[in-house]
């Protein structure tokens, strides 16, 4: 029988068609229009993930970024995953993907407050409680400690910050010895009332962790949370090794260097170690509640409860921080090491979620390069133009330039000091109080930098922790430092010559 009959000049007899002429060329029309929107999707998908890939490029190699590692994800599909940079290039031997672990930083927290989270839905901790009920040794100067909720440690109001308190680096302590070194702290602010952002908080959070688990925080956040949720290379510096190195900016080079830390009570804040493909199940979960069986570990309420409200102008829920722009709801929390950086957002009302991880770290790539990154890659994917700063990119690219030009001038005016005051001699008091009082000022703020750092960053500094973080700008301002107390001295000098020369005229006259 004839699927149909299209012959004008002849008329059908026996058999009819199943279906007429017509009738079978709007089937072929709607079935092009049906291929040309599939075809028009999947290339406008591959547009979208070629200029991802360009973008993310363009970041590695203009930064000299080692590994930038990124996974996108859309509901429970993956739909982007790329490592750019030359150690993701290195060849079979040493590779960097999205399944390699890598330091991430303050990400650690969001991990910590979720496996809080799970012992609360237990009902073995209570958010409102005071933290005395679980650290009943914990005292405060002057008091305020049974003012301190859990919660409060969460959401960083607990009236301690990285200013009031802040530990050496260099130095080993146990959480012990914070809960002790704490009685000498007067909190800064009422518990509740201010955000102050604080590691300390989250290294007693870890303590709880353990006091009411009576388990260790690793063993805990092992079996409670990566397990379940499939995170295989994820772990903690007390269980897994690092096999490869991060690297600090450095004077426009890479200096390769392990990440210090020798305290365990910092891995809730900052020293947990997991994969981009990893961090994106994690993202999963935060926005499902489900373990990778499908199986709820908590619920909407429960995790609605870590992050800001949608659409709010909340600044942060107990744990992410609120990233919205514009018409997009997102939330989100960054991580940032002396060596490794590290990014997670989630865009609910998409179900999307970005996780991106790179081997490298640096002050102007942290506060300005890094956050250009992010924005490109939220405007690729809501399809919005984006463009950088141009002037951030390139005074971060001439950053070494600017140091060597600042020391080399420094080095000038240090010999023009020289002829000034030990050569000529011949120098006003009015000109020597302008010099000297130059001399001081740039003393007190080389001196007074890291102070200006931490209020800056609102996070306690040291030099030692500046070295850590920025040590082409330790060196810099080494150098410049010693330049400024050579022209002191010359200055100092050129007066004792100076008054010597008047007492020596006057010895002559008389």
């Amino acid at each position: 029988m004839p699927l149909c009959h299209c012959n004008l000049n002849h008329r059908p007899s026996g058999n009819k068609p199943l279906v007429s002429c017509k009738q079978l060329r709007l089937f072929v029309l709607l079935l092009s229009l049906v291929a040309n929107a599939i075809t028009s999707l999947v290339a406008n998908a591959t547009s979208q993930f070629d200029n991802i890939d360009q973008v993310l490029q363009e970041h590695a190699q203009r930064y000299d970024i080692p590994a930038l590692s990124v996974v996108i994800r859309q509901g429970d599909k993956i739909i982007y995953d790329q490592t750019h940079g030359q150690a993701a290039l290195s060849g079979p031997d040493n590779p960097i993907d999205s399944h390699t672990p890598m330091f991430i930083g303050s990400v650690s927290k969001p991990i910590t407050a979720s496996a809080l989270m799970l012992l609360v839905a237990q009902g073995k901790i209570d958010l409102n409680a005071p933290v005395t009920d679980y650290l009943r040794e914990l005292k405060f100067k002057h008091g305020g400690e049974g003012k301190v909720k859990v919660k409060h440690l969460l959401n960083h109001t607990s009236g301690l910050s990285s200013l009031n308190y802040k530990y050496q680096a260099n130095q080993r302590f146990e959480t012990s010895d914070i809960i002790k070194d704490l009685a000498q702290v007067k909190l800064a602010t009422i518990p509740g009332e201010h955000f102050s952002y604080s590691n300390t908080g989250y290294h007693l959070l870890g303590e709880i962790i353990e006091r009411v688990s009576g388990q260790p925080f690793d063993r805990f956040v092992h079996e409670a949370l990566f397990t379940p949720l499939g995170m295989s290379q994820s772990a903690t510096i007390a269980s897994k090794h690092v096999t490869h190195s991060g690297y600090s900016a450095f004077m426009g080079f890479n200096l390769k260097r392990q990440e210090l830390t020798h305290n365990l009570s910092e891995i809730p804040a900052g020293f947990i170690l997991s994969s981009a493909q990893d961090l994106s199940r994690f993202m999963q979960f935060q926005l499902t509640g489900l373990d990778k069986e499908g199986k709820p570990l908590l619920s909407q309420s429960q995790l609605a409860m870590l992050r800001p409200p949608l659409n709010s102008q909340a600044d942060n829920g107990l744990s992410w921080f609120n990233y919205s722009n514009g018409d997009m709801s997102a939330f989100g929390h960054d991580g940032v090491l002396a060596n490794h950086m590290a990014e997670v957002i989630a865009m609910p009302e998409q179900e999307l979620s970005i996780v991106l991880l790179a081997n490298k770290s640096g002050l102007p790539l942290v506060y300005f390069a890094h956050p250009q990154l992010i924005a490109a890659l939220k405007a690729e994917l809501q399809g919005k133009p984006h463009a950088g700063n141009g002037l951030v990119t390139w005074l971060i690219l001439l950053y070494p330039l600017l140091i060597l030009a600042d020391v080399i001038s420094h080095i000038f005016s240090t010999r023009k000091y020289y002829l000034k005051y030990l050569v000529q001699g011949n120098v006003s008091q009015q000109s020597t109080r302008r010099d000297l009082v130059g001399i001081v000022i740039l003393l007190v703020f080389i001196l007074a930098l890291p102070y200006l750092v931490q209020l800056l960053l609102g996070r306690g500094m040291t030099y030692y922790m500046l070295w850590y973080m920025a040590p082409d700008l330790v060196v810099w301002l080494g150098i410049i430092g010693l330049l400024t107390l050579i022209k002191l001295g010359i200055l100092i000098k050129g007066q004792a010559n100076r008054a010597q020369s008047v007492t020596k005229g006057k010895t002559q006259i008389a």
